[in-house]
């Protein structure tokens, strides 16, 4: 009778291919031929690296598995150093560039202003040779906002007056620059109510659309509605319409294709939804720490990159790219006092959100006993050691995360950028590891938190030199003077862009560090 050992080693990957990172590295000690095959097979290594380093295999991709490998490889020895040194850098001008509305998104950068019907957009380099040119896309009406789904769709969306107050979304090929041709209809109505200064916020996961709509400066009074619409873009239909208290909701992101989170001012918390029933309250609300008196929620937002979603054909040459299910989310609270507001972030892994979801059998003890109502988790429940607050500066950025990475800028040493690493399964590669609190939980004239923040999630750090970077060249003129002070940065998955102003405060340049 045969046994496992018995197969071939090309059978014995096929099966191996099967497990998961922890089962492979208990298999690998089983016995010495196990481990041969598994240290041997280049599928099962790219697998391995692939679930150590939070990706995910990109099954378009033209590259076989030892360039994948290969591939994979070179871009963890591009970032996981204790100094990152980039491979190359550009500089663009900007000056001439409004800068109302901004998006980083599939290697593609926006950057453009409200009320205007183009936004001009810069595919970035990923080699030396690439060229820097500003294309633009035309739009009808006037623009409120955009989002974008690169990668998955090759997808714009404008959110535009057309005229005032009547609010639509039109969707566009960011390729053809036209119309999209997965959509039904090029444009949906979304509403026409009157408002002050309305402010919206759009997030795509595939043929789900979900729109955040306030008024900042409701006419007459505080009691106009904040609306959320989850849309099927694709079909041009709307799934559901959800109505909260005046700025209640300010952000989302997609925890899975069918869960979003949304931070919650009113109540200072996180409520989780499903999209895909017609539930009207949350399934969970995830409280955040107490605020000691004297101390109130001015503005909180949210992102995660990149989002739950399949790989378009678009993306082809690339390999492997950030699990989303792997990704940190990152918070930022702005806490209003007496003196200036006090900017904080605060992390939490995607994974740590999604287990909280009870399971329908599951009995929490909740602070709502009404049939219907959400569980409510406290705080010093769910959070201890998943979670990580700092201190900002006033001017960071939201689009500062990619994958389980977080960039910015020292305050001490402007010139010098962090960048941590939240996957503690990566190299350590001589890095520090952060394991305590980043800040002291206060500032001076008092502490904000009536709670402790328990913000130890760990993390590895790495730095780089953001001025004075031999070889920078700038894209357009060939001018070489770099060593300016950068007033913040942004980053995706392959670069850190940096943005310097002129002696007016306005943009002045976009540094374009690019590491692979």
């Amino acid at each position: 009778m045969l046994s496992i050992t018995d197969l071939p080693p090309e059978l014995l990957v096929s099966v191996f291919a099967f497990l998961q990172l922890p089962d492979l590295s208990c298999t690998r000690c089983v016995c010495k031929q196990f481990a041969q095959v598994i240290s041997t097979s280049l599928i099962l290594r790219y697998q391995m690296s692939l679930e150590r380093y939070g990706m995910k295999h990109n099954p378009h991709s033209e590259m076989d598995t030892a360039q994948s490998l290969d591939a994979l490889e070179r871009h963890l020895d591009a970032w996981t150093p204790s100094i990152l040194e980039p491979s190359f850098v550009k500089i663009v001008d900007i000056s001439n560039k409004d800068s109302g509305i901004y998006e980083l998104s599939g290697g593609t950068y926006f950057l453009g202003r409200t009320a205007g019907q183009t936004v001009p957009f810069l595919r970035l380099p990923s080699s030396p040779e690439d060229p820097v040119q500003w294309d633009e896309l035309h739009v009808q009406g006037d623009i409120v906002d955009i989002g974008i789904a690169v990668y998955e769709h090759d997808l714009f969306v404008a959110v535009v007056m057309d005229p005032a107050p009547n609010l639509f979304l039109r969707f566009y090929s960011l390729s053809a620059k036209g119309p999209h041709p997965s959509a039904k209809r090029h444009s949906l109505f979304v509403q026409n109510q009157p408002v002050g200064r309305i402010s919206v916020c759009l997030e795509i996961v595939g043929p789900h659309l979900i729109l955040v709509t306030r008024d900042i400066f409701p006419p007459g009074d505080s009691s106009t509605p904040d609306s959320t619409y989850v849309f099927n873009w694709m079909e041009g239909r709307r799934i559901k319409t959800i109505r909260h208290p005046n700025q209640t909701y300010s952000g989302l992101v997609f925890l899975t294709p069918t869960l979003v989170v949304f931070p919650d001012l009113k109540s200072f918390a996180l409520d989780i939804w499903r999209i895909d029933d017609d539930s009207c309250v949350p399934l969970v609300t995830l409280n955040l720490p107490l605020l000691n008196s004297g101390f109130s929620i001015q503005h909180m937002a949210c992102r995660s990159c990149p989002n739950p979603g399949s790989f378009s054909k678009n993306a082809a040459k690339r390999p492997f790219q950030y699990d989303p299910e792997e990704a940190i989310i990152i918070f930022h609270v702005h806490l209003a006092s007496l003196g200036p507001s006090i900017p904080f972030a605060f992390f939490v892994h995607k994974r740590t959100l999604v287990d909280l979801i009870p399971e329908p059998s599951s009995s929490f003890t909740t602070t709502e006993e009404e049939e219907g109502a959400p569980t409510v988790i406290p705080w010093s429940t769910w959070s201890p050691g998943k979670t990580r607050w700092i201190f900002q500066n006033t001017l960071d950025l939201i689009t500062t995360t990619a994958g389980q990475r977080y960039v910015y800028l020292q305050k001490q040493h402007p010139a010098v950028a962090c960048v941590l690493d939240f996957n503690m399964r990566g190299r350590a590669a001589g890095r520090s590891v952060l394991r305590s609190d980043t800040n002291d939980n206060g500032k001076e004239g008092g502490t904000p938190f009536d709670e402790a923040l328990e913000g130890t999630l760990p993390c590895y750090v790495s730095c780089v030199e953001m001025a004075c970077v031999e070889g920078m060249v700038d894209a357009e003129n060939g001018n070489g003077n770099a060593a300016q002070r950068l007033e913040t940065v942004i980053m995706d998955e392959e670069r850190i862009l940096g943005f310097k102003l002129d002696d007016s405060y306005r943009l002045k340049d976009l540094v374009i560090w690019y590491f692979g």
